[in-house]
């Protein structure tokens, strides 16, 4: 297959280019998923677990996120309960979501074909987890999420097409002031609603070592496992094709270890996929000035060149750091 250079900047988020991209699909049927116990400790001893890997695996971020106040009040709980210390599965735990007072992640092992999509909430006292347990129709690659209640995927087939869903989440009905033990037996009996789209199929990505979403919701960015190019994905009703952002311009992609993402102060929102070396961070940079979803800069800067720009020892109001799988 040959590889195409996407050398100028997009104006127009997922239409720069068409070829190799497909016209999303109507929604899926939808189907139920048994909803696990309403709390797992092991479960959730592996979650706190997978937070510290996550954290180990992070190269030197610009400003890295730190764990919400509930997720940490979680954590301590899941410890408390748990006697059992499990290792995290190879996709570990990932915090998608802080929403008042939700907080949402996954907890998956890449190949898989499914999810655990956890939800903690505040309860009297006490932190409480819920899970779903949502089966996939291929082997999950990444995913991502910028609301509460709706998950991007990445799926890989087997002729190694990725195919890009969106998952909506219906929770099934919980009785409001049940005890525990009530919610544990609704949890065996109840069921979630799961409808899926698919976005985009493409065959230029080799799989997906990092997935994420624009905090509007307007895009993605998938960063090929081989690190040869960052596809951005339109989101929008009715968008077709895909920008392309090659390695061979930006070679900090092909060594990246994870994704970056900050609202500075004055320029705007900045995306940096970091590299780490002997040599320092290298970052991919993509820069939206006027935050309407399209890129204004895309530039590969070392760390000299990083030190020297307008974004080193930055202000900014929002952060977040994604480590690559």
């Amino acid at each position: 297959m040959s590889r195409r250079t996407g050398s100028s900047l997009p104006r127009d988020a997922g239409k720069d280019r068409a070829a190799g991209g497909v016209p999303p699909g109507d929604a899926m049927e939808p189907d139920t998923t048994s909803l696990a116990r309403a709390f797992d400790p092991a479960r959730g001893r592996r979650a706190a677990l997978g937070l510290v890997a996550l954290a180990v695996a992070a190269c030197s971020p610009a400003a890295p996120t730190p764990v919400s106040n509930l997720l940490e009040g979680a954590i301590e709980l899941a410890q408390r309960d748990s006697t059992e210390a499990r290792a995290p599965a190879a996709g570990g735990y990932r915090e998608l979501v802080q929403s008042g007072g939700l907080v949402q992640g996954v907890d998956f092992a890449p190949g898989e074909r499914g999810l655990v999509y956890e939800t903690w909430v505040k309860r009297g006292e006490r932190m409480e987890r819920d899970a779903l347990e949502l089966s996939s129709i291929a082997p999950i690659e990444a995913v991502a999420a910028c609301a509460p209640w709706e998950l991007y995927v990445a799926l890989r087939e087997e002729d190694g097409t990725v195919v890009v869903q969106r998952w909506l989440v219906r929770p099934p009905a919980r009785s409001e002031g049940a005890s525990a033990a009530e919610r544990a037996r609704e949890a065996n009996d109840a069921a979630a609603t799961v409808v899926r789209s698919t976005l985009a199929r493409t065959g230029d990505l080799a799989g997906v070592r990092v997935l994420a979403c624009d905090p509007e919701g307007r895009y993605l960015l998938a960063l090929d496992r081989a690190g040869e190019r960052v596809l951005q994905f339109s989101t929008l009703r009715g968008a077709q094709g895909y920008a392309s952002f090659e390695a061979e311009r930006l070679p900090a992609l092909r060594t990246a270890c994870g994704l970056f993402r900050g609202r500075h102060v004055q320029h705007g929102t900045v995306w940096a996929f970091e590299a780490s070396s002997e040599h320092g961070v290298e970052r991919a940079l993509f820069v939206d000035r006027d935050e309407d979803g399209a890129f204004d800069e895309v530039s590969n800067l070392d760390a000299s060149a990083w030190a020297a720009s307008e974004y080193a020892g930055a202000a900014w109001s929002e952060h977040r750091f994604v480590p690559a799988r």
